[in-house]
């Protein structure tokens, strides 16, 4: 459906009407807006492309399909953690880098459900070709919900720093090895 009114930010008028009603209740939360992931899909292969800075420059940014990236370096770096806020609603994974090059990470959020079913893994990596990811770096990430908030498989000399995972599902970060 499509939101046709916003009364307040706990009131809105959609169509066709909900087939289901809320009661107001302190802990129910409802994400809702428009789907980004095209855009921001867009946006990383153009800066990757030509080897620049994804610059996020704040903002909260949904999306409700994987955004993908392979074999290149990818740099996605925010104006903090608190103002750039990435917000994955599908089931699956959130971002995925399949690249041998390093992938850096930093200065922003991802905020998905922590309902099991919703959002898979946050931001999952791999290695290319029989290859492995190497020279990884995520740092000043805040993490929120999903069922895994990173993998890396395989991956060397990878760096989690300043960074803070809070509810997710199952499981925080989760290294591989090849076999």
């Amino acid at each position: 459906g499509t939101i046709t009114a916003f009364t307040s930010s706990t009131a809105v008028t959609v169509s066709p009407n909900a087939g289901t009603t809320l009661a107001a209740v302190a802990d129910t939360n409802i994400t809702y807006g428009t789907d980004n992931a095209t855009a921001i899909q867009n946006w990383l292969n153009a800066c990757s492309s030509t080897n620049r800075i994804c610059f996020h420059d704040g903002g909260n940014y949904l999306f409700a399909s994987t955004i993908s990236m392979s074999t290149v370096t990818a740099v996605i770096v925010g104006s903090g953690r608190q103002s750039a806020v990435f917000w994955p609603v599908h089931q699956g994974t959130a971002f995925s880098f399949s690249t041998n090059n390093p992938v850096t990470l930093r200065s922003f959020a991802i905020f998905a459900n922590s309902t099991a079913g919703t959002v898979g893994t946050l931001v999952a990596i791999t290695g290319t070709g029989g290859g492995q990811n190497y020279g990884s770096v995520i740092d000043d990430v805040y993490w929120t919900g999903g069922n895994t908030s990173v993998t890396c498989n395989p991956c060397a000399q990878f760096t989690i720093s300043n960074s803070n995972i809070i509810n997710a599902i199952n499981n925080g970060i989760v290294l591989g090895i090849s076999s």
